[in-house]
């Protein structure tokens, strides 16, 4: 299970598909049009609808399953927030710091950045944790063997509830501990940005009171 849902290179390469797609459909109508319906389809389309297609179409290859559902999860999840994310970046604000001699680098620390946070975070809550669940889904269905999906599905298949329960729990603690972990470094993120100004403010004080 650990290896084919919840890699962290999978989850960020489905993440970064996502911002990717995201500022493509903000920039481009084209893009817009073309992608917006796919990730509606894939949006509004059952889990187990995907799973068992994508087992008729890669079978033999249980493994890839799981990993490809767990993508598939993120993608729409992350680029509607995404998106949301880049339409509420304040053109006045850009104007303004622009007008102040901002770089490109400096606007996008302080106006972009934050704003896009405030949207990636929760998606992210939200996107590891169906992830997950849809990754242990994939394996029950396809029978990925050694994994938790498959233990579980040998459990049902061998009536032993309590076998089938623990199984259960133990998916769920996991989806817990990664939500956690993601809330945690949303907190430091945001006592980070919170501390920031005030460091700022405190030099700028320092400067002023050694000039007179």
């Amino acid at each position: 299970t650990t290896g084919p849902v919840t890699v962290p290179f999978l989850m960020a390469l489905g993440v970064g598909i996502a911002i990717s797609l995201a500022l493509l459909t903000h920039i481009s109508g084209v893009a817009r049009a073309i992608f917006s319906p796919v990730m509606t389809v894939i949006r509004a389309t059952p889990v187990a609808s995907f799973i068992m297609v994508l087992w008729v179409l890669i079978r033999g290859n249980e493994n890839a399953v799981p990993a490809a559902i767990a993508l598939l999860m993120v993608l729409p999840i992350v680029w509607q927030s995404m998106t949301d994310g880049f339409a509420a970046i304040h053109p006045d604000l850009d104007e303004v710091l622009r007008v102040f001699g901002a770089s490109p680098l400096k606007k996008f620390r302080l106006l972009t950045l934050p704003t896009l946070a405030d949207y990636l975070i929760p998606a992210l809550v939200t996107a590891v944790g169906l992830s997950w669940k849809a990754g242990i889904a994939a394996e029950i269905i396809a029978y990925t063997r050694h994994s938790i999906g498959s233990a579980i599905k040998d459990a049902k298949d061998m009536l032993e509830a309590a076998e089938m329960f623990a199984w259960t729990i133990t998916v769920v603690l996991i989806s817990l501990l990664f939500e956690k972990a993601i809330a945690r470094a949303a907190a430091a993120y945001a006592r980070r940005g919170a501390t920031a100004p005030t460091q700022s403010s405190a030099k700028k004080s320092k400067r002023g009171g050694g000039g007179e």
